[in-house]
């Protein structure tokens, strides 16, 4: 499934940076604005553990039937969920009310589903959100789905290698079966065992003894100094026996 957005705050601005993915499930199902659905999950309202007195009946949502779903939680705020079978079974308003300190709040959110063509998908044209502190509206949002698609064919090499734009000669790091630690290489269509780079037999035969020479050479001078310490000192210590 595949959606853009064009999310739009009438009270303020929205912040644009979401910690989490967004559950595009919960789109219009839970009544927060949708900064805030980007903590949440389907599980924080299907099927929740906290769910008490819980009631269904039959009711109308603008002029279609339509089952309401309520139930209160564990904080005793009360939850009712519109469900239209004639729009597939769509979530097509929900409602949270609740007291906290004295203030009466009620948030709501509410959908205009339409089927996605060529498929059998209900899905939210626009989702409005209004919250609500005694009986006075505080925050209010519109998101506008601009363009939903579902099922779509995918590239096979979307999850492969061939597909991530690697640059040949890239060296990929990773396990074989029995744990042990593999390097291969990219060759710009599949990946071939990693070779690491040695230095060629001339090569390292002339440093070598590049090498050697100039370690000879160092000792040598080191010796030459120490000799010609132990020369003077000596014939010093000569000329002072002497006089």
């Amino acid at each position: 499934m595949a959606l853009t957005l064009n999310p739009m705050f009438l009270n303020g601005k929205m912040d644009k940076q979401a910690p989490n993915p967004l559950d595009l499930r919960i789109l219009g199902m839970y009544p927060e604005p949708t900064p805030v659905l980007y903590n949440l999950h389907l599980q924080s309202i299907i099927s929740r553990a906290d769910r008490e007195e819980i009631k269904m009946q039959r009711d109308r949502w603008n002029g279609e039937e339509c089952w309401v779903i309520s139930f209160r939680t564990r904080t005793k705020s009360l939850w009712e969920m519109w469900v239209v079978p004639s729009r597939g079974y769509s979530v097509v308003r929900s409602v949270v009310k609740a007291d906290q300190k004295r203030v009466a709040t009620v948030a709501s959110v509410e959908s205009d589903v339409q089927k996605i063509k060529g498929t059998e998908f209900w899905f939210p044209r626009t989702v409005t959100y209004k919250r609500q502190a005694n009986g006075e509206i505080n925050l209010e949002e519109v998101v506008t789905i601009k363009q939903a698609s579902f099922n779509q064919a995918l590239d096979e090499n979307v999850f492969k290698l061939a597909g991530m734009n690697i640059a040949k000669g890239t060296v990929i790091a990773g396990r074989l079966p029995n744990g042990q630690a593999q390097a291969w290489s990219w060759d710009g269509s599949q990946v071939i065992n990693y070779i690491r780079p040695s230095i060629p037999v001339a090569e390292a035969t002339s440093s070598f003894f590049t090498n050697l020479v100039n370690y000879c050479a160092a000792g040598f001078t080191l010796l030459a100094l120490v000799s010609g310490w132990f020369y003077f000192r000596t014939a010093r210590q000569a000329n002072q026996r002497t006089y």
